[in-house]
C-alpha cells in the first residue's frame, strides 16, 4: 500500500504491477493526507489512519468502496498482527489504545494507559507500545494480543527509539534526554544526557 495525497495505491509486490489506485475524497479543493495504512489480516480491507482526522477510512478491495469508522481520537500509528490477525490503533493525545477484533464492520476492544503511547512495535501476538513524541512520557507498553494482558515499563528518560530483540524476549530502547539541563546530581546527568534501556518482556524489569 503506497500513500500519497488524497490517494492510496495498492501494487502487488510479485508482479510489480498497480492492482488499485483510489481517491479519498472526490473534491479536488479538499485534500486529505494519509499518516498511516496497514492491511487486515485477510487482505480484503486496507485501514487508513488520516493526518488531523479521527476516522479511520476503511477501502474494501473486494468491492472497492470505502467506509468509515469514527475512532475516540486521531490515531498516530497502525499497525497488524498477523498470529492474531488483529490491528493495533493508538493514538497523539489519548492514553487509550484500540484492538481491531473484527475488521468486516470493525469491532475494537478500548484499553486504557496511564500514559499516551503513539508508536507500535510487533513482536510474535504482541504490540509494544511507546510515546515518541512527547517529552514526560516514560512507558514501554506491552499488549498481550492473546489474552489483551497489559505490562507497563517506566524508563529513566523518555524513549526515542524501540527495537524487539529477534527472539522477542526482550526491548532496546534509545532514550533521548529529557531536559537541555544539567541540574545537578546523578538524577540530573541522566535526565540530560541520551541512555540506553534494556526491558525484559518475561518480566516487569528494566535495566
Amino acid at each position: 500500500v503506497v500513500m500519497s495525497r488524497s490517494h492510496v495505491v495498492v501494487i502487488d509486490v510479485a508482479s510489480r504491477s498497480i492492482v488499485l489506485e483510489y481517491p479519498l475524497t472526490l473534491d479536488a479543493d479538499i485534500e486529505i493526507d494519509p499518516s498511516a495504512a496497514v492491511l487486515s489480516p485477510d487482505d480484503r480491507y486496507v485501514m487508513i489512519a488520516i493526518d488531523g482526522n479521527a476516522d479511520l477510512y476503511k477501502l474494501d478491495l473486494d468491492v472497492v468502496s470505502i467506509d468509515m469508522e469514527a475512532l475516540d481520537g486521531i490515531p498516530s500509528d497502525l499497525a497488524n498482527d498477523t498470529v492474531t490477525g488483529k490491528t493495533v490503533v493508538t493514538y497523539h493525545n489519548r492514553s487509550q489504545v484500540d484492538v481491531i477484533v473484527e475488521h468486516d464492520f470493525i469491532a475494537r476492544e478500548s484499553i486504557s494507559l496511564d500514559e499516551p503511547a503513539t508508536d507500535i512495535v510487533l513482536g510474535d501476538g504482541l504490540a509494544v507500545l511507546f510515546n515518541s513524541e512527547e517529552t514526560y512520557t516514560h512507558d514501554i507498553i506491552k499488549l498481550d494480543l492473546e489474552t489483551m494482558d497489559v505490562t507497563e515499563f517506566v524508563t529513566e528518560n523518555p524513549v526515542h527509539e524501540l527495537a524487539l530483540s529477534p527472539n522477542g524476549h526482550y526491548v532496546v530502547a534509545t532514550l533521548r534526554p529529557q531536559t537541555d539541563e544539567d541540574f545537578g546530581g546523578f538524577d540530573g546527568y541522566q535526565a540530560s544526557r541520551w541512555g540506553l534501556a534494556v526491558a525484559d518482556l518475561n518480566t516487569d524489569d528494566v535495566v
